[in-house]
């Protein structure tokens, strides 16, 4: 398990699009079932096995399956080796359900928009700096050795 990690909102919590000090566990699963890469089909999954689905519209309130689906995958764009610091983008293939800016945005725990969409989606454009986010190893790295993000990657779930 690992928590996902806002430099603008510190964590995101896995109960909505909250914000916490502390991490929150979170699951990615290729959708694929092989390695995470940058550019792979992801699944997020919160600790009770709800994963969040990558359509919901700027503002909403957050949504989850307890099923994976075509509703439920992410797009996931990194550069080089994933670990603690490396920079994620975390992309809606819809778009937000078609908003236009595909990017679930860092500012999605204190709410974007001056607050107005706090704990609800929130995306923005591609490399735009409020796009990025970092995976944090939670607990023991999902491996039980520890070594970031990367520990658990050949296992593709992280």
């Amino acid at each position: 398990m690992y928590s996902i990690f806002s430099p603008a909102a510190q964590y995101l919590v896995n109960t909505g699009f909250g914000q916490s000090k502390e991490p929150s566990p979170w699951g990615i699963e290729p959708c694929d079932g092989g390695r995470i890469v940058g550019g792979c089909k992801v699944r997020l999954r919160a600790a009770d096995g709800r994963y969040l689905r990558s359509d919901g519209r700027e503002g909403s309130e957050p949504a989850w399956d307890n099923t994976p689906s075509k509703a439920t995958e992410w797009l996931l764009h990194f550069d080089g080796e994933l670990n603690d610091n490396t920079r994620v983008q975390i992309e809606s293939p819809t778009s937000g359900g078609g908003g236009g800016e595909p990017c679930m945005c860092n500012d999605t725990p204190t709410g974007g928009w001056g607050g107005a969409v706090k704990g609800k989606y929130s995306y923005c454009p591609k490399n735009r700096g409020d796009a990025y986010w970092n995976i944090k190893a939670f607990g023991d790295g999902g491996g039980g050795g520890g070594g970031g993000a990367a520990a658990a990657e050949g296992n593709g779930v992280i």
